[in-house]
């Protein structure tokens, strides 16, 4: 049975354009109150798919739900914030004048200082849109997302064009609009911003999902490979590996070696049993980057 309190309901969703499929068959499910990644690479999908769970485009299979109703209606509307891949802003207002502007369409919106503050706006705000970088403006489109004070986000790379503050600000406001039983959907580059902060994840290859599960899940899994690097004038080593039956991906540089391997403990244990001597020994967990790689270069198949 379908849990009650689902922020996002997108069930077997398909979509082609221009006679040829782009989604297919995708089921997202997002529980209220939780951070939710959408991974994949540059015309995976995923922008496409955003643009079907706000009833931007249409549906040729399945259904959307944000919310428990119609993304369509104006009264769930207002209690989403969106910022899409390429956000159509006013160029000839001033920043300040667009925060004010959004602001007004709700009856109960943010504080516009605390926006700006989150948004790291505060030293642009008499500043025209159209003479602001593209990252700037992006961040001016983050801050229209929010000022609605929105249950759910749905964000297009939030923080390209932030620096390293700016992201840490905006993280920590996220976690707090989480704890507050806000929800997120969200697409990133950005590695260590899914670690920190992701409940769940979703890999899409070629308008489909192909990998889900939270982040150290996904770590976890049998495929997901460990890197052990280590330095031995022993001889024999590659073979006693590959004759042991365990899977590994080796490189042999003189003395040095690097193992990609799913399980790093047995073959230290095969190699320390076998009386070889490992010197600079360094063992690399698998991290959801690499997880995400292998996906990609396995085509969905890993």
């Amino acid at each position: 049975m379908m849990p009650l309190n689902l922020a996002v309901e997108c069930a077997n969703v398909s979509k082609k354009l221009s006679g040829k499929p782009i989604i297919k068959d995708v089921t997202i499910n997002i529980p209220k109150g939780e951070v939710h990644t959408l991974l994949g690479t540059n015309g995976a999908g995923k922008t496409t798919t955003i643009s079907l769970m706000l009833g931007l485009r249409k549906t040729d299979v399945g259904t959307v739900k944000l919310l428990g109703s119609d993304p369509k209606k104006r009264a769930i509307r207002n209690r989403i914030g969106v910022m899409l891949q390429k956000p159509s802003i006013p160029p000839f207002l001033k920043v300040h004048e667009v925060i004010n502007l959004y602001s007004s369409y709700y009856d109960q919106p943010a504080a516009s200082s605390k926006v700006r503050k989150i948004c790291g706006l505060d030293g642009l705000t008499g500043e025209l849109i159209y003479k602001l970088s593209e990252g700037q403006r992006r961040r001016v489109a983050l801050a229209v997302a929010l000022i609605g004070n929105p249950e759910l986000l749905i964000l297009d790379e939030p923080t390209v064009g932030m620096d390293v503050e700016s992201r840490q600000i905006f993280w920590n406001w996220i976690k707090a609009f989480q704890n507050d039983g806000g929800t997120l959907l969200f697409t990133t580059h950005i590695f260590e911003e899914i670690e920190q902060v992701t409940n769940h994840v979703s890999i899409m290859v070629d308008g489909k999902i192909v990998k889900e599960g939270k982040p150290k899940e996904l770590k976890s899994v049998e495929t997901a490979k460990s890197k052990l690097t280590f330095s031995s004038s022993s001889i024999g080593i590659e073979e006693l590996i590959y004759a042991s039956g365990e899977s590994a991906e080796i490189i042999r540089q003189d003395v040095d070696y690097e193992i990609s391997v799913s399980n790093p403990e047995a073959i230290l244990h095969l190699l320390w049993g076998n009386g070889i001597e490992l010197a600079n020994l360094e063992i690399t967990k698998p991290s959801l980057e690499n997880v995400f790689l292998d996906v990609i270069s396995a085509g969905g198949e890993s």
